[in-house]
C-alpha cells in the first residue's frame, strides 16, 4: 500500500483505482486511466513524471501478458520518450522488448523481432543483439527474410564492432604485405610500419597479444561466436568475406578452426577463389598458435601457388621473426635473399625493404638512447645496423648487376657494366676472368662480342707489358668455340696489332700468316659455315675467310721493301683473296695501285681494273666507280704507260657504252672527263669532237637527270659559241628547247636563243621564239619573256608589230587559265619547229597541227 501512495496523487487516480478494483480486467478502464496519466505529464512532468506511466503500463501490462497490441503500444510510446530524452531509456526499451517476446510465445511477433534487433544494433548492446537475433531467426518464418536480420547484424559487425577490435588487437599491416587487392589507403610508410614492429621487439612486452583484458577478449569473442554461427548458413560466395571479417576479431582459435572447416577442408578441396590475404590471415593465425608444422607446410603450399609472391612472402617471415623477437641473423638473410633474387621489381621490394629495416632499427635504438640507457647489446646492434646500411648503399649497383647476370649469364653488355663498376685494375681482371668462365659462347649472340671480351681482358695485361700473361690469354681465347667469325678475328686483329706496335712487323705477319693458311677444302669449309651445317662449323675453321685480318695483312706486307720475295707475297695475298671471293672494290683498286704506284706496272693495273669491271658487273653503281678510278689512272699514267689516245679514247666509249643503257644513276662526269681528255689533247682548246662529247651525253642520260643535261647543253653552247660562231649554235639551241623541262627552265633557253638572233639581228626569227615562248608559260608567270618582248619591240619593231604582241599577250590571259607549270612536268611540251623542219613541209602539213610555232625565216 506504502507502494501505490507513491503514485496516487488526486480523486480522480482513486476513483479510477476503485473502478479497476471491481474489474481489473476491463482495458478500458486502464486505457482511460493510462491516457489521463499521459495527459497530466504533458501538461506537468514534475507533477506525473514518465516513471508514473511506466509503473502504470507494467501493472496493465500484468493483467494483459498474451496482447501483443498492448506491449506494442507500450513499446511504441517508450520508443518515443526515448528519443525525446535523447536514449535515456534505451535499455528499459530492449528489456520490454525481451519481456514482450518471453509473454508472447506462440503470437505473431516478426515485426517486434525485427524491430528489437535493430534498436540492440543501434545501442551496441552485445547481450540484446545475441537475445534479439535469436528470437528472430526463431520466429520468423519466412527463411528469406533471415538474409536480411544476418545482414543487419553483419553491417553492425564491420561498422562498429570491429573497428573496436582492431583498435584493440593486432596491428593489421604486421599480416599483409602491399597487394594490388590488399591496397585500402593506408598512408603509412614501410619505414614507418617497420619502426614499430621494431620498437615492439626491443622495448616491448613479449607476450603483448596475451595481455589483453577481459573486456577486450570477450567483445572479440563475443564477434568471433556470432561470425562462426554466420558461416554455417553463409552463401558459398561470401565465405571469403566472412571469414576477413573474422580474422579481425583476433579470436586465434576460432580463426584457425573457422578456416580450416569453412576454406581449406576437403569439401573445398578447390580454391582457386582464396585470395592471397586469406592465405596470410591463416599464417598468422598459425603463428599466433605456434602451429609451426602446419606454419610451414602453408608457407610452403603457398610458394608454389604464389610464385610471383616469393619476395613478399619471405618478407612476411621476416616481419614474424621480428614480432617473436628473433631479430639475430636477419640483415644477413636478406643479403642472402637479395642475392638471389630473380627479377628487378623483386630485388627493388627487398632492397627497399632492407634499407627500411636497418633505418629503422637505427631510428629505434637511438630515439630510445636518449630517454634510457640501453644495454651494451643494443649499443653493438646499433654500430653493425649502421655498417650493414652503408654496405647496402654502396653496394646496390654491383647487386643490380648480378641480377642481371642471374637472368642471363652470357650477357656480354649486362658482365661489362659489372665489369666497370670494379674500382681497381686487379678487381677488374679478376671479373674478367669470372665472366669469360661463365659465358656459353656458343648461347652468345651478337657477333664480336666475346671477341671483344676477351681481348679486353688480354690487353689488360698487355698494357701492364705483362707480354707473356697476355699472350697465354689470346692463345686461350682463340680456342674457345666460337659460332661467330667476327669473334675470333676481333683477337688476332688486336693480338696483331699490340705485336706489331711493341715487337716490330715480321711477328705479326708470322703471326697472319698461320692463322691466315688457306686449306685446300676453303670452298667446301666455306660453304659448311655459312648454311650452318650441323653439328655448326666453329669459326675457326674459316679463320682465313677474314677480310679484315687479310687488310691488316696486306698493310703489312705492302709496308716492307720491295724486295722479289715481299711482292710475291704481296701478291699472292691480293690474289688469295680473289679466289676467296673477299674482295671488294677497294681492295681491288689499293691491288691495282699497288702495280701502277709501288710496282710502277700501269699496264698490269689496268688489268686489275678489267678484271673489277668483270666481278662487279651486276652493280651499276660499283661499275661507275669502278670506270672512274680506271679512266684517271689511265689518264694519269698515260706518259708512263704508253697508251695511246685511240685506246683511251676506246676506254671511254666502252664506259658510256656500258653505263647509258641503264639510267639507274647520273654519268655526267663520264661525259665531262671526256671531254676535258679531248680538249687536253688540243691544248686545252674545244673541238667539235669535243663538243660532240657534251652534246651526246646531253642526248643521252636521262630525263630524271635534266639538271646534268641541260649543264652539257649549256657547256656545248658555250664552247661552240667560242669555236665556230653564233650561227652554229642554232642546231643545239633548237635541240635542247625541244627536251628542257619544266617549261620555265625552257623559256629560260627561249630567251637566250632570242638574244642570240637578236644579236644576229634576225627580227622574225626572234619574234617567232618569243612566240614559242609565250605558249609555254602564261603571261602572269612570264614576266622576264614579255618584258624582254616589249623591250625588244620598242627598239626595233612597230606599232604593228607590238600590237600584235598586245594581241597575243591578252589572248593568252584569256586562254591559258589550266596550270602550264604542271603541264611542263609532263613529258614534253608544245612542239617547236625549226626552220630546217619548215623547208621540207608543204603549207598542209603545217597546217595540221596548230601547236606548232613557224620559224621560218
Amino acid at each position: 500500500m506504502e507502494m501505490i501512495n507513491n503514485y496516487i496523487l488526486d480523486d480522480e487516480d482513486i476513483a479510477f483505482e476503485y473502478e479497476l478494483q471491481k474489474d481489473p480486467t476491463s482495458s478500458l478502464s486502464w486505457n482511460r486511466y493510462i491516457e489521463t496519466w499521459k495527459e497530466q505529464n504533458s501538461k506537468d512532468s514534475k507533477r506525473r513524471p514518465i516513471t508514473h506511466i511506466i509503473w502504470l503500463y507494467n501493472r496493465f501490462l500484468e493483467q494483459f501478458k498474451d496482447d501483443l497490441n498492448f506491449w506494442n503500444e507500450f513499446i511504441t510510446w517508450m520508443i518515443q520518450i526515448n528519443t525525446v530524452t535523447q536514449g535515456k531509456y534505451t535499455e528499459f526499451v530492449l528489456h520490454l522488448h525481451e519481456k514482450c517476446l518471453e509473454n508472447i510465445r506462440n503470437r505473431d511477433s516478426e515485426k517486434i523481432c525485427i524491430q528489437y534487433l535493430k534498436i540492440a544494433t543501434e545501442a551496441c548492446n552485445l547481450a540484446h543483439i545475441r537475445k534479439s537475433l535469436d528470437a528472430s531467426l526463431k520466429r520468423v518464418k519466412n527463411k528469406s527474410k533471415h538474409a536480411d536480420i544476418w545482414g543487419n547484424v553483419l553491417n553492425f559487425l564491420k561498422e562498429k564492432l570491429i573497428p573496436v577490435c582492431s583498435a584493440l588487437g593486432e596491428d593489421e599491416e604486421s599480416i599483409s604485405f602491399n597487394h594490388p587487392e590488399d591496397n585500402d589507403g593506408d598512408e603509412k610508410s614501410e619505414l614507418e610500419k617497420l619502426e614499430i614492429l621494431v620498437y615492439k621487439s626491443l622495448f616491448g612486452s613479449k607476450n603483448d597479444h596475451e595481455n589483453d583484458n577481459n573486456d577486450t577478449d570477450m567483445v572479440n569473442i563475443w564477434a568471433s561466436q556470432l561470425l562462426e554461427r554466420y558461416l554455417i548458413i553463409c552463401p558459398p560466395d561470401k565465405i571469403n568475406d566472412i571469414l576477413l571479417l573474422l580474422s579481425k576479431t583476433y579470436d586465434y582459435p576460432r580463426i584457425q578452426s573457422c578456416f580450416k572447416k569453412f576454406l581449406f577442408s576437403e569439401r573445398n578441396s578447390n580454391d582457386h577463389g582464396i585470395t592471397i590475404s586469406l592465405y596470410l590471415i591463416y599464417l598468422n593465425c598459425l603463428d599466433r598458435l605456434s602451429l609451426f608444422h602446419e606454419y610451414k607446410e602453408l608457407m610452403k603450399g603457398i610458394k608454389e601457388k604464389y610464385p610471383k609472391e616469393e619476395i613478399n612472402l619471405f618478407i612476411f617471415n621476416i616481419n614474424r621473426s621480428i614480432k617473436r623477437s628473433n631479430n639475430a641473423e636477419l640483415s644477413d638473410k636478406l643479403v642472402k635473399e637479395l642475392e638471389i633474387t630473380k627479377t628487378l621489381k623483386d630485388f627493388m621490394t627487398l632492397y627497399n625493404y632492407s634499407i627500411d629495416f636497418e633505418q629503422a632499427y637505427i631510428n629505434i635504438i637511438l630515439q630510445e638512447s636518449k630517454i634510457i640507457e640501453v644495454s651494451q647489446n643494443l649499443k653493438e646492434d646499433l654500430t653493425y645496423h649502421i655498417s650493414q646500411l652503408g654496405r647496402l648503399l654502396d653496394s646496390k649497383d654491383i647487386m643490380i648487376s648480378d641480377l642481371r647476370l642471374r637472368q642471363n649469364p652470357n650477357s656480354i653488355i649486362y658482365w661489362r657494366d659489372k665489369i666497370k663498376l670494379k674500382n681497381n685494375k686487379k678487381e677488374r681482371a679478376e671479373e674478367y676472368g669470372t665472366a669469360l668462365a661463365q659465358i656459353n659462347s656458343l648461347k652468345v649472340n651478337q657477333p664480336g662480342e666475346l671477341g671483344k671480351l676477351w681481348s679486353e681482358y688480354a690487353q689488360l695485361y698487355w698494357d701492364q707489358n705483362y707480354y707473356s700473361a697476355a699472350r697465354k690469354l689470346y692463345e686461350t681465347a682463340t680456342k674457345v668455340p666460337y659460332p661467330f667469325l667476327e669473334d675470333l678475328e676481333m683477337i688476332y686483329f688486336q693480338w696483331a696489332d699490340n705485336e706489331l706496335h711493341t715487337f716490330g712487323k715480321d711477328k705479326a705477319l708470322n703471326m697472319l700468316a698461320l692463322c691466315l693458311k688457306v686449306p685446300e677444302s676453303f670452298e667446301s669449309d666455306i660453304t659448311k659455315f655459312k648454311t650452318k651445317v650441323k653439328p655448326t662449323p666453329l669459326a675457326q675453321t674459316v679463320l682465313f675467310n677474314s677480310l679484315k685480318l687479310w687488310n691488316l695483312y696486306l698493310d703489312l706486307l705492302e709496308s716492307k721493301p720491295l724486295t722479289e720475295t715481299n711482292i710475291k707475297e704481296t701478291i699472292n695475298a691480293y690474289e688469295t683473296i680473289i679466289r676467296l671471293k673477299l674482295v671488294t672494290p677497294l681492295v681491288f683498286v689499293n691491288y691495282a695501285d699497288y702495280f701502277s704506284t709501288n710496282l710502277h706496272k700501269p699496264m698490269e693495273s689496268y688489268k686489275i681494273y678489267e678484271r673489277m669491271l668483270d666481278s662487279f658487273s651486276q652493280s651499276v653503281e660499283i661499275k661507275y666507280e669502278i670506270w672512274m678510278n680506271y679512266l684517271s689512272d689511265v689518264i694519269r699514267d698515260r706518259a708512263t704507260s704508253g697508251i695511246g689516245k685511240e685506246s683511251i679514247r676506246e676506254l671511254f666509249e666502252n664506259c658510256i657504252s656500258q653505263l647509258k643503257v641503264q639510267d639507274e644513276i647520273d654519268i655526267i662526269q663520264v661525259y665531262l672527263h671526256f671531254n676535258s681528255f679531248e680538249e687536253a689533247e688540243n691544248q686545252d682548246k674545244p673541238t667539235r669532237q669535243s663538243i660532240n662529247i657534251l652534246l651526246e651525253g646531253a642526248r643521252f642520260l636521262a630525263d630524271k637527270f635534266m639538271n646534268s643535261k641541260i649543264k652539257l647543253w649549256q657547256l656545248s653552247l658555250d664552247k661552240t659559241m667560242n669555236l665556230l660562231g653564233p650561227e652554229a649554235c642554232r642546231p643545239i639551241f633548237e635541240e635542247c628547247i625541244q627536251k628542257i623541262t619544266p617549261d620555265s627552265k625552257c623559256v629560260e633557253y627561249v630567251l637566250k636563243y632570242a638574244s642570240l638572233e637578236k644579236d644576229l639581228k634576225e627580227w622574225r626569227r626572234v619574234r617567232g621564239l618569243l612566240q614559242y615562248g609565250a605558249r609555254l608559260i602564261a603571261p602572269i608567270n612570264n614576266a622576264a619573256l614579255w618584258t624582254f618582248w616589249e623591250n625588244f619591240e620598242v627598239e626595233t619593231g612597230d606599232e604593228v608589230e607590238y600590237k600584235k604582241m598586245l594581241i597575243l599577250k591578252k589572248q593568252l590571259e584569256d586562254e591559258m587559265i589550266v596550270n602550264t607549270e604542271e603541264i611542263s612536268q609532263q613529258d614534253s611540251h608544245i612542239q617547236f619547229v625549226s626552220s630546217a623542219s619548215n623547208n621540207n613541209k608543204n603549207a598542209a602539213d603545217i597546217a595540221t597541227n596548230p601547236n606548232e610555232i613557224d620559224l621560218d625565216i
